[in-house]
């Protein structure tokens, strides 16, 4: 166990160092393939992209199972010291990517290694998570009648946790995210005469706070819900006032149509309260509602034996991921 221990470590800074950004995974999955391959496993590549597929077979029975991870990294320049930090600016597994690959790496050399279990198992790993496109593309070319399963298992790192805590539930877990963006126009100028533009990022930055009060002032203090705002940006320079400016955001799907369908972000841009210059000529798009990016919350029945269950915290949680697109299918 200390050998897989230590493989799993190098594995995952190995994938740490060297991430790639959402369809663009190709040293990535031939690296996962080489490793399967030298397991002894049977490798299917190019599976909705570039996600790569494992089949390990044992014994006569006909169950099969499937074993999922991402293996995509986020657009974000890695800022550490840590001696595998990114080497590619842009790009870094701050998600936890490259421990769910390194996890799954561990589980094929487990059971090729050991060979204890009666039937087939797969070794997924998918691309495309991040933009919630990559399990619907793995799909679409055929995943599943090509790589038929019984019963798929996925799951996500909460470094939060105590060590050796398994946190899961009954019905509902993981959220069913989207996004929205928010586009104000006005009229741009020179810094030195505010007075003869129409400045959006003062509108902007109402808009921005408004916002803040959705969650605490609308929404059923029960409900799990959360609105967050993670990009702002002009074609404004440091002497020149925009003319545009664009929010972008992020929530789950139920939060967003909740307050879509009430209108809520759409009252922070149009609030009469605010007297600002460009009231009427701010817009305000929120993709139809949300932006639908294919990330479901996912349904799943425990049927654990009381020993796994009583290591097992029942949890539910905002963070939000594209696993449940295996069951719709």
């Amino acid at each position: 166990m200390k050998v897989l221990s230590d493989k799993m470590r190098e594995w995952r800074h190995h994938l740490h160092r060297n991430p790639e950004l959402s369809s663009n995974e190709f040293e990535t999955a031939a690296f996962i393939a080489e490793e399967l391959r030298a397991m002894g496993v049977e490798v299917a590549e190019g599976i909705g992209g570039t996600g790569v597929v494992g089949t390990l077979k044992c014994g006569d029975s006909p169950r099969v199972i499937g074993l999922r991870a991402e293996m995509d990294a986020i657009p974000v320049t890695e800022q550490t010291d840590c001696e595998f930090r990114s080497l590619n600016d842009g790009a870094m597994h701050a998600c936890g990517h490259d421990g769910h690959m390194a996890a799954l790496l561990g589980a094929a050399a487990m059971l090729s290694e050991n060979r204890d279990f009666n039937g087939t198992v797969r070794f997924i790993f998918q691309p495309d998570e991040e933009t919630g496109h990559g399990a619907m593309n793995m799909l679409n070319d055929g995943f599943l009648e090509r790589f038929p399963v019984d019963e798929i298992y996925g799951f996500h790192n909460m470094p939060l946790l105590p060590e050796g805590l398994v946190a899961t539930r009954n019905g509902g877990i993981m959220a069913s995210e989207d996004n929205f963006t928010i586009t104000i126009k006005g009229e741009g100028g020179h810094a030195a005469q505010p007075h003869k533009a129409k400045d959006p990022l003062v509108t902007a930055s109402e808009i921005i706070l408004g916002i803040q009060s959705i969650i605490s002032r609308n929404i059923d203090p029960t409900a799990s819900s959360v609105i967050s705002l993670t990009e702002i940006f002009s074609d404004g320079a440091h002497n020149v006032i925009p003319s545009t400016v664009t929010i972008k955001g992020d929530g789950p799907m139920g939060t967003l149509v909740a307050v879509a369908d009430h209108g809520k972000i759409r009252a922070c841009a149009d609030d009469p309260k605010v007297e600002l210059p460009l009231r009427a000529d701010g817009k305000l798009d929120v993709g139809g509602a949300v932006g639908h990016s294919g990330r479901m919350i996912v349904i799943k029945d425990l049927n654990l034996k009381e020993n796994y269950i009583g290591q097992c915290e029942l949890v539910s949680g905002e963070i939000a991921m594209d696993f449940a697109q295996y069951f719709t299918v």
